[in-house]
């Protein structure tokens, strides 16, 4: 039972990890494109 749960936290940790990749990928592009509009 207690692996389990490990595992879901572990797969919780995981989607917040790619969520913020995700945030920060999109956040790099737009940057990217206020300095090529500047």
């Amino acid at each position: 039972m207690e692996a389990q749960a490990a595992q879901g936290t572990l797969r919780e940790a995981a989607e917040r990890v790619a969520e913020v990749r995700l945030a920060a990928s999109a956040a790099t592009e737009a940057a990217a494109q206020y300095m090529r509009n500047l």
